[in-house]
């Protein structure tokens, strides 16, 4: 996903309303076990491979029910990644870090969806366009992004600063990452069937000066950067002490069946404990 069509979606995005109500994502998740190793290599390996993160919260209308989850008869697969390509439905499985024994995601997709660093979808589709090409073309977006987050920007276009892996830590970084304000006050809720904080925070104009700025680093080592177009609702998930951040990406003028099918993917969200 190229930065420059980002940033012209970026431009056309409309304000923000609230992701559809999440309290039945009460009923998953899995135990699990722990991470974090070679943290240094990380960093230095994250700055060679930044990518855009879009992250645009949104209201979805209260009188939608919510849809039910593809059949998955094909049995989980493993999700590719970056790839810019539309994804079958069905249960994938993710590596949210590259530390031994962290770990993984999986979650449900209906058809249509694309493989980036996380599942999203969006239109702009015409005859012989790519999903690259459609991006220039866009008039909405949903997408969700998992990430084991372990340094956030120390200033709003300043290097990096290693987070130590604690729920609190991850949670205070989250919710101070410079260049944002908060725009939802963080509260205590149940999400992914674990406990969970919950915020919202949105970049601002201290970082129109440095819209290539990496502001997180991944444990998969990608360099991620801010959406400086909309909002961002974010969840810490605390699973057994493990934080987890969930980003969820949602602008204005999706079509209801396109917010129901993203309310059923963050559903069937749940974190599983390695191979």
């Amino acid at each position: 996903m190229s930065e420059l069509k980002l940033r012209k979606f970026a431009s056309r995005a409309e304000d923000l309303v609230i992701l559809p109500d999440l309290a039945d994502l009460d009923r998953q998740g899995h135990a699990l076990r722990r991470r974090r190793q070679a943290v240094v290599a990380t960093l230095a390996a994250c700055l060679l491979a930044v990518v855009g993160l879009v992250v645009v919260s949104h209201d979805s209308p209260r009188d939608v029910a919510p849809i039910r989850p593809p059949d998955d008869s094909g049995g989980v697969r493993s999700y590719p990644g970056n790839m810019m390509r539309d994804l079958a439905s069905g249960t994938y499985e993710m590596d949210v870090s590259d530390a031994s024994g962290f770990p993984n995601v999986r979650f449900t997709l209906p058809d249509g969806w694309n493989a980036w660093e996380g599942p999203n979808r969006f239109n702009g589709h015409a005859g012989g366009r790519s999903n690259e090409d459609a991006l220039g073309h866009l008039t909405w977006y949903v997408g969700v992004v998992y990430l084991d987050v372990v340094a956030v920007a120390t200033e709003p276009c300043g290097q990096v600063r290693m987070v130590d892996p604690t729920v609190a830590a991850v949670t205070r970084a989250m919710a101070t990452v410079p260049g944002h304000r908060v725009v939802r006050d963080a509260g205590r809720v149940r999400a992914f069937g674990h406990p969970a904080t919950h915020f919202r925070i949105r970049p601002t104009a201290a970082l129109d000066d440095c819209p290539d700025q990496t502001m997180y680093v991944s444990g998969t080592g990608a360099g991620i950067q801010p959406f400086t177009g909309g909002a961002s609702d974010v969840w810490v998930v605390d699973v057994g002490g493990h934080p987890i951040v969930v980003f969820a990406a949602h602008s204005k003028g999706v079509p209801p069946t396109i917010r129901r099918e993203q309310a059923a993917v963050l559903a069937s969200t749940e974190f599983t404990s390695p191979a």
